[in-house]
């Protein structure tokens, strides 16, 4: 994930962060604290970022990933990608329909209920209120104002 030409971040196996500031000629292993392996990333500035994976694991860092720190999901299932709209307010989708919701940047989540059990993989967000989520077989799901 990506904020300029120049810096981003990858995740990976074994709670594998990695981090480029020059656009990816060289990358820098960070400190995730986390063992388990890790599925998606996303920074909402050059500083703030979270990042997902197997057995319900959220880590954030408010210093460009120098520092990560656990955060609580409240589930063992797998969480598949994140998509933060604004600081504070954000989305995880998992496997077996499991989509989680956080207006205060990660410190609480909440389930926020959707119509399946297929796993869900990718979300994206045009406005707080306008996103998608897809999934397995197919599956689209809209989020809007009024839905």
């Amino acid at each position: 994930m990506g904020i300029n030409e120049n810096q981003a971040w990858a995740v990976g196996a074994s709670g594998v962060i990695l981090h480029t500031g020059d656009g990816g000629r060289r990358w820098r292993e960070q400190a995730s604290g986390v063992t388990d392996g890790l599925r998606a990333v996303h920074f909402v500035d050059a500083r703030r970022g979270w990042a997902v994976g197997i057995n319900g694991i959220i880590v954030s860092t408010d210093d460009g990933g120098e520092h990560w720190r656990k955060q609580t999901s409240g589930t063992a299932q797998t969480l598949n990608d994140l998509f933060f709209v604004s600081p504070k307010e954000g989305w995880i989708a998992g496997d077996r329909g499991l989509m989680l919701h956080t207006v205060d940047g990660g410190e609480t989540w909440e389930e926020y209920p959707i119509a399946t059990n297929t796993s869900l993989t990718r979300l994206f967000f045009i406005a707080p209120d306008r996103g998608w989520v897809v999934g397995a077989n197919g599956a689209v799901f809209r989020y809007g104002a009024g839905e």
